[in-house]
């Protein structure tokens, strides 16, 4: 089965303990969701550095990342069917509470 990493970027930490509960709730609702699909339900990333071959930076770049979640989908070994598991996993990731908490523009 192909794994999909989701790559999460941006966001903000809870400011108080009740919203921090709150969050955790919703990201237990949605790995309750799609359960079996889980491989690694990630955590948050803390700080970000830049890799390049000039040597190490502190800034994380451009769009740091923030956080990720790898999941896995089932597959046929048909090429035409291919694109199925991938459409489930972008369908899977749009549920997920970090983009119903900050949507993308």
């Amino acid at each position: 089965m192909p794994h999909f990493l989701f790559a999460y970027h941006g966001g903000k930490q809870p400011d108080t303990p009740e919203e921090t509960e709150v969050e955790i709730e919703r990201w237990r609702g949605w790995f309750d969701r799609i359960g079996p699909a889980i491989v690694d339900p990630g955590n948050p990333v803390g700080t970000a550095k830049t890799v390049s071959a000039k040597g190490v930076s502190d800034n994380g770049g451009d769009n740091p990342l923030s956080g990720y979640t790898i999941i896995h989908a089932r597959a046929s070994t048909r090429p035409s069917s291919w694109r199925r598991p991938a459409r489930s996993s972008a369908t899977a990731a749009s549920r997920s509470p970090r983009f119903t908490r900050y949507p993308c523009r």
